[in-house]
């Protein structure tokens, strides 16, 4: 018995060993953390390729304006979560301003762009500009 737990713990070692010891173990799992993280930052930061299309493709006709106090309660949360993401947001405000047709229209509808805090492509190919 004492021999099979020497050759498993030797066996452990080795594989240990091999793969940069505990600071290298450590190491890998903490870089690929950092691989995830990275990965969901850039997701929230940059606008969905089909919103992003949508927006620079808007002739500023065909659009509806979700207000904060017409949202379903799921819909009110996946939105605070937005608002905290500046990045997602300036990225949507910067889409917006370089469409002149559809700033111009927003602003004639009262809706301030730093109001804006998520846009999504809608099936007929208008947008979904939901303020808060």
């Amino acid at each position: 018995m004492n021999n099979k737990i020497n050759g498993i713990l030797a066996a452990s070692l080795a594989t240990l060993l091999a793969s940069g010891g505990v600071m290298g173990v450590a190491a890998q799992a903490n870089a690929a953390s950092a691989d995830m993280s990275q990965t969901m930052a850039t997701q929230h930061q940059a606008l969905q390729p089909d919103v992003k299309n949508a927006i620079e493709s808007s002739n500023g006709r065909n659009f509806e304006i979700r207000r904060d106090f017409d949202l379903t309660d799921q819909e009110r949360a996946n939105l605070s979560d937005l608002k905290t993401d500046t990045q997602h947001v300036a990225a949507i405000h910067s889409a917006i301003g370089a469409n002149h047709a559809l700033a111009e229209s927003l602003a004639k509808q009262n809706v301030e762009l730093s109001s804006v805090v998520d846009v999504q492509a809608a099936a007929d190919g208008g947008l979904i500009i939901y303020q808060s």
